[in-house]
């Protein structure tokens, strides 16, 4: 199908908008920087109930004339156990293709991250580009349906090679990026932990994201009691005991995730570690900058982690001007290396103490590290990255 510059971007994504999780967050930015350079791009999505009030342009921050049309769904989700989703799924399929059905062909592009969603859309005739952030299915089932798309833009490096291996000649693998401007504030440590209430001497180690297991939750923990019980009776790396006195702060999860850790850390008498639960997104650059560290434990356990992931929060750490420890996971070298982070092994949680003892004893190697992390997520904006995708599809800007 030839490329015509002047198409409209439709982008279809069958999510709850919007939503704390942070693939709202992509999508809602990604539109914003396709409208920034200049793309005529509509949103669509169904129209559910929602726990949050705000217009989704609010509650990401950004522009007011981003077009995001709401189609009607069956919404029973949590009402009806597994039939509520595939209802859901099915009335929302059914109102894109009713919508769409339609209209020109030539003068439209469809964008989607959902894979049902994108070979719909190919079947009815439309040039579908498919954003993959994982696999899905089994490979060879997943990768045959795909087959007939045009188009594919991936998250990670690891995905793409998937694509690659597979057969597919059209792949643009680009990272998730970032909106410097929410970091372009001036701070200072002291005022910010006053601002937010958070302890002021001792150093905080922060994680900010979701508690799901392959975040590595469990070593963060497993480090934090490690810490706790070395604290004052012996050294733990170059930092030495002075520096064990770390207070680890936990931003995000949902409240039945919360109230199993915090039981967690109360059975096993662990201090210093604070599940301090969702925070509006406005503040996140705020709570980050008030952090001596910042924390990325994500476990060796899951291919996701491993190969696939382009955590957004690692582009807002990197923004952040604070030294992070990380796992040393190939989804994560796509990123960081020894210059711009500390890495430390997956899973080993005596690892991510020492890392994380060391670097807090050392400020002029934590200074270094989080200069280069800073200069590294320059390029790294989301309005780069919508650029190099408009120009893979062929719509000029």
């Amino acid at each position: 199908m030839s490329a015509s510059p002047t198409r409209k971007i439709l982008y279809v994504s069958n999510v709850r908008m919007p939503t704390e999780k942070a693939h709202g967050l992509q999508i809602a930015k990604m539109c914003e920087a396709f409208a920034a350079a200049g793309a005529d791009i509509e949103l669509i999505v169904p129209k559910r109930r929602n726990a949050i009030t705000a217009d989704a342009r609010v509650f990401y921050g950004i522009r007011n004339d981003l077009t995001i049309r709401y189609l009607p769904t069956i919404d029973l989700i949590g009402s009806v156990r597994w039939l509520g989703y595939w209802l859901q799924l099915a009335s929302f399929a059914f109102s894109v293709c009713t919508h769409v059905l339609f209209i020109s062909r030539k003068d439209h592009l469809m964008y989607t991250r959902e894979f049902i969603t994108a070979i719909l859309l190919r079947i009815i005739g439309f040039e579908t580009v498919y954003e993959a952030h994982r696999v899905l299915l089994k490979k060879r089932m997943f990768f045959f349906l795909l087959k007939p798309l045009d188009k594919i833009v991936t998250n990670s490096r690891g995905v793409a090679d998937e694509f690659i291996a597979h057969g597919f000649d059209q792949v643009l693998a680009l990272p998730n990026g970032i909106d410097l401007k929410e970091f372009s504030f001036n701070a200072d440590k002291l005022s910010l932990r006053k601002e937010l209430g958070l302890p002021e001497n001792p150093k905080i180690a922060l994680y900010s994201g979701f508690l799901y297991g392959w975040k590595g939750i469990d070593t963060l923990v497993d480090a934090a009691e490690i810490l706790a019980k070395k604290r004052q009776t012996e050294n733990i790396g170059a930092a030495g005991k002075d520096q064990a006195d770390i207070r680890f702060i936990i931003v995000g999860g949902s409240e039945e995730d919360i109230l199993a850790y915090r039981k967690i850390i109360s059975d096993r008498e662990i201090p210093d570690i604070d599940f301090i639960g969702y925070r509006d997104r406005k503040t996140i650059p705020r709570y980050l900058k008030a952090a001596d560290a910042l924390l990325l434990p994500n476990s060796a356990r899951s291919e996701e982690s491993v190969r696939y992931t382009s955590p957004i929060k690692l582009f807002e750490y990197m923004a952040s001007g604070v030294p992070i420890i990380a796992s040393d996971l190939p989804s994560i070298r796509e990123i960081l290396n020894e210059s711009n982070a500390v890495l430390v092994p997956p899973d080993d949680a005596r690892a991510l103490a020492r890392g994380l003892c060391d670097i807090l004893g050392d400020y002029s190697s934590a200074s270094a590290i989080s200069r280069k992390a800073r200069a590294d997520v320059e390029p790294l904006t989301w309005d780069n990255r919508a650029k190099k995708i408009l120009e893979f599809v062929g719509i000029s800007h």
